[in-house]
């Protein structure tokens, strides 16, 4: 007997594109310059996709309509009584549930024409050849990083060296954050600065991860959403011989495949236990139980005490301030 799937599990293994292809949407070439734009040949509604190429990470939204939008769930919820059957019977989710496990029964040969389609379309559309950004220096102004609690003794240890720059645009010094592929070859880069926050066009994000230099023993992998929330653990309560990691604010079944093959790379041995470190919501625990999934029983859950281990330091760092006073 099959086990029951979760929304992520879904969403990671059936695109939006593919599902609105099998219900009659068709591409409108004329209107998707940078996003592909699909076409429903009966009302004429109109969906446009965001990051075309990642099913776990996919999303769209209706130009004329802006509470249609969302996920691949979200997709399904707000076409339920129209386009998808809605029995009264059943509870929303369940309705969604019956829509996602009837396609995916759907016969072979039919699917494979729909996911023909879908990536032929994703051709038209493929990500621009991710580039380096310009203006990356050393880390010389960590200002920003220091407004999140982050202390100069934390970004000085050997674990962080050459993994954090500075990244000059305008007038700005934006902290950079590159991200890795299983080859360890850089392909994504995050920039952060005071209420900015920017992936780098073209950055493989869907299997990409930032990490730390992996200590010579390895005891400790730390699984993290951001890089900042890494930072913020490290100080908190960071133990030596760990290898720190960041998702990008979301964990891919491809992100994972591309810390394993790093790990292994790395020639670390199998007596060192993962950490998940993420954010203390619905959504994290949906990457812990991915955890789980991926690295059994070698995996610690450590629940941040706010919503993330960034607020939890600076809690602790308003604290140490009022004991101070």
């Amino acid at each position: 007997m099959n086990s029951l799937k979760t929304f992520q599990d879904f969403r990671s293994q059936i695109s939006i594109i593919e599902l609105a292809i099998s219900i009659g949407y068709k591409l409108n070439k004329r209107d998707g310059l940078k996003w592909p734009v699909l076409k429903d040949g009966i009302s004429g509604e109109k969906i446009i996709i965001v990051n075309p190429r990642s099913s776990s990470n996919q999303g769209y939204f209706n130009p004329n309509d802006p509470k249609d939008k969302g996920t691949l769930i979200n997709f399904i919820k707000n076409r339920l009584g129209s386009i998808f059957p809605y029995e009264s019977s059943k509870s929303e989710m369940s309705n969604i549930n019956s829509v996602l496990y009837n396609y995916q029964n759907l016969d072979i040969p039919e699917k494979s024409a729909y996911r023909s389609n879908f990536e032929k379309l994703i051709e038209n559309y493929s990500s621009k050849e991710f580039k380096l950004p310009e203006g990356i220096t050393e880390l010389k102004n960590p200002e920003y990083l220091y407004s999140r609690g982050v202390e100069s003794q934390t970004l000085n240890n050997t674990a962080f060296k050459g993994k954090i720059f500075n990244v000059r645009i305008g007038e700005y010094d934006n902290i950079g954050f590159p991200y890795y592929d299983a080859e360890d070859k850089i392909v994504g880069y995050e920039i952060r600065n005071k209420q900015y926050k920017h992936m780098v066009e073209g950055s493989k994000r869907s299997s990409c991860v930032w990490h730390s230099n992996i200590p010579n023993k390895l005891d400790f992998v730390l699984l993290t959403e951001s890089p900042i929330d890494a930072l913020s653990y490290h100080q908190l309560k960071g133990k030596k011989n760990t290898l720190y990691v960041a998702f990008a604010g979301a964990v891919g079944d491809d992100q994972i495949t591309t810390l394993k093959s790093i790990i292994k790379g790395a020639n670390s041995g199998s007596d060192f236990k993962f950490i998940s470190a993420v954010d203390n919501d619905k959504a994290g625990r949906r990457y812990t139980e991915k955890f789980k999934t991926a690295f059994s029983e070698n995996l610690i859950v450590d629940t941040p005490l706010l919503n993330d281990f960034n607020e939890d330091l600076k809690r602790s760092e308003r604290r140490i301030l009022s004991l101070k006073i």
